[in-house]
């Protein structure tokens, strides 16, 4: 799923930093206008796994 989630945003052209340890984490900085429909994106291309905080 981190290829997935990596390839949303590298098309989305929103700047983003990885930590690959025991689980993947991304550092997603997107005007705010435009987070719902990234997040949708993201849920829908890996099947609702991925999480957000």
């Amino acid at each position: 799923d981190s290829g997935t989630v990596r390839s949303v945003l590298e098309s989305e052209g929103v700047a983003f930093e990885a930590d690959y340890a025991a689980t993947v984490t991304f550092e997603v900085r997107v005007p705010v206008a435009d987070a719902a429909a990234v997040a949708d994106r993201i849920r829908s291309a890996t099947g609702g796994r991925a999480e957000f905080g």
